[in-house]
């Protein structure tokens, strides 16, 4: 039995499906495996920011608690201009 050019035809398309099948089933592979080492790389790096801002967090809510802090909140903002009648206690909030 000899293979027609048809049967040969035949054969380069089967072995291109697979071929592509298997491509597909290899970046499947690697997608999921740089998403694993994305992952662990973000949460080692959350892990390392939470480590060096929770001791700097801790030291402002302290101080906040001993020493309160005064905002002036102005009411014009937008159209603020320093005079002598906007100077005046009623034009700002003490917090």
């Amino acid at each position: 039995m000899t293979l027609t050019s048809n049967d040969l035809t035949k054969v380069k398309g089967i072995v291109k499906e697979e071929i592509h099948a298997q491509e597909k089933r290899l970046e499947k592979m690697i997608d999921e495996k740089l998403e694993e080492k994305l992952d662990e790389k973000l949460t080692q790096l959350k892990s390392d920011f939470y480590e060096k801002i929770d001791p700097i967090l801790k030291e402002v809510v302290d101080a906040r608690e001993t020493e309160p802090s005064q905002t002036i909140v102005f009411r014009n903002w937008k159209t603020f201009t320093p005079t002598e009648n906007t100077l005046s206690r009623s034009n700002y909030l003490l917090w």
